[in-house]
C-alpha cells in the first residue's frame, strides 16, 4: 500500500494527523455507514483519546480499537476492543483508518523504537516510519489488511458490518477532491513539522544560554531535567538503555586536593562520559557522586560496549592531573517500564561491593546474551 508522505515522522506529527482523521470520521455524512479501526499500542495512549472515540462510536456503524491490554469496565461504551499480543506485528503499529462508502482516510506507521536527537522529551522524540492518505481506495486496502490480521478476534456481527461497508465502497463513486485534500493536508503536516523543529531549536538555545537544567560544575543534565524528559512516556514501548555510575572517591576530592582539582576531575569526567554516546543519548548527574547515562532505543549490546569503553576511560583519568584514582561501580538495564527505574539501579549499587581500586572488578554476568565483566550489575528488564 502506497501512502502519501511515507517517511520517518516523530510522534507529534502523527498525533496531529491522527486527530485530523478522527475529525474526518466525525464529519462523514450521517446516512453513510462508517467503520473506524485504530491501533493504539498501549491502553495508556487510548485513554488520552477516549472521549473522541466515544463520539465516533456514537455515530459509526463499527468502531474497533486494538491495544495490548484489556479495557477497564465502562471505559468506552460502543467501542469494540481487540486485544493485541505484545509480540505480534500489529502491536508495533500506530494506525487509524476510517472508511465509508464514498470517502476514507488512513494513517499507518510502524514504531522504529528510536528517538530523534532534538527531542525535548522521550515521548515527543519517538520515531515512526509510515504515512497517511485521504484516498478512499487506500483506506479500503488498509481495512482489508486489518480484517485479515485481526481475524477471529472480531465476532461475526462485527465482521458483517465491516464487510457491508467494504462491499458498498466497490459500488459507490468516490469524492472527486480526494487528491487535492491529500496534497493540502500533506502541506499542512510539513508546516507542523517545521514548527516543531523550530520550537525544539529555540528551547535548546534557551537552555544553553540560561543553563537551565544543567549542573554548574559539569554542564550535565540534572534530576529535574530527567523528570521532565520522561514525563508522559508510556510503558511497554520505547526501550531505554540505562547505565548508572557511582564514584565514591568524588566525595573526598575537595578536602584532599582542593576545589580546583575537584573541578578539573569533574569536567574531565563529564567529557569522558559523553565521548562514546550517540546524538540522542545523554548524561544526567543524579547526585554528587553518581551519573546516569540514558540510551534511548538501545539494546544490551550497546550498554555493554559503552560500559567497557567507560571502564577503561575512567581508569585512565587517574593517570592525569590531579592523579586521583576513580574506582567506579556500574549498574545497567534495558527497560520499557515507566517511570524509568533509576531508584532500582541505585539500590543495586547500594548492595554491590566496592570495586578493587586497581582493577575495578566487582561482578560479572550476561545481558541480552552478551557476556560482560568488570564492575557492572545488569538488571533484567522487560
Amino acid at each position: 500500500m502506497r501512502l502519501e508522505a511515507t517517511r520517518v515522522w516523530t510522534k507529534p506529527i502523527l498525533v496531529a494527523m491522527s486527530h485530523a482523521i478522527e475529525r474526518f470520521a466525525l464529519a462523514v455524512e450521517p446516512e453513510d455507514p462508517l467503520v473506524v479501526v485504530a491501533l493504539f499500542q498501549r491502553l495508556s495512549y487510548f485513554e488520552r483519546e477516549v472521549e473522541v472515540y466515544r463520539r465516533i462510536a456514537a455515530r459509526a456503524a463499527l468502531t474497533v480499537v486494538g491495544v495490548t491490554e484489556d479495557f477497564p469496565p465502562g471505559l468506552a461504551p460502543g467501542v469494540s476492543h481487540v486485544r493485541l499480543d505484545p509480540d505480534e506485528s500489529l502491536a508495533g503499529e500506530w494506525s487509524v483508518t476510517a472508511l465509508g462508502p464514498r470517502t476514507g482516510a488512513t494513517l499507518v506507521a510502524r514504531d522504529l523504537e528510536t528517538v530523534t536527537p532534538a527531542a525535548a522529551t522521550l515521548e515527543s522524540g519517538r520515531q515512526f516510519s509510515g504515512g497517511w492518505s485521504f484516498r478512499r481506495e487506500l483506506a479500503y486496502t488498509e481495512l482489508l489488511r486489518l480484517r485479515d490480521q485481526l481475524g477471529d478476534r472480531l465476532d461475526p456481527a462485527q465482521l458483517g458490518v465491516l464487510d457491508q461497508v467494504l462491499t458498498r465502497v466497490l459500488a459507490t463513486p468516490g469524492v472527486a477532491a480526494e487528491a487535492q485534500l491529500a496534497d493540502a493536508l500533506g502541506f499542512t503536516a510539513d508546516l507542523v513539522e517545521a514548527g516543531e523543529q523550530r520550537g525544539d531549536h529555540y528551547l535548546r538555545e534557551l537552555d544553553r544560554i540560561q543553563g537551565r537544567g544543567r549542573d554548574p560544575q559539569t554542564g550535565l543534565r540534572t534530576p529535574g531535567f530527567l523528570a521532565h524528559y520522561s514525563t508522559g512516556s508510556g510503558p511497554g514501548t520505547l526501550p531505554v538503555g540505562m547505565l548508572l555510575i557511582r564514584l565514591h572517591a568524588l566525595a573526598g576530592l575537595r578536602p584532599a586536593h582542593g576545589a580546583r582539582a575537584e573541578l578539573a576531575v569533574l569536567q574531565s569526567l563529564a567529557r569522558t562520559l559523553a565521548a562514546p554516546l550517540a546524538a540522542c543519548d545523554m548524561v544526567v548527574r543524579t547526585r554528587p557522586d553518581e551519573f546516569l547515562i540514558l540510551l534511548p532505543g538501545h539494546r544490551g549490546d550497546t550498554v555493554i560496549r559503552i560500559h567497557r569503553q567507560l571502564t577503561a576511560a575512567i581508569a585512565a583519568l587517574g593517570r592525569s592531573y590531579p592523579f586521583v584514582p576513580l574506582p567506579a561501580l556500574f549498574a545497567a538495564t534495558v527497560t520499557r517500564t515507566r517511570p524509568l527505574p533509576v531508584n532500582e539501579l541505585a539500590a543495586a549499587l547500594d548492595e554491590t561491593t566496592d570495586p578493587d581500586p586497581d582493577t575495578g572488578a566487582a561482578t560479572a554476568g550476561e545481558a541480552d546474551g552478551v557476556p560482560h565483566s568488570g564492575s557492572l550489575v545488569f538488571l533484567a528488564g522487560p
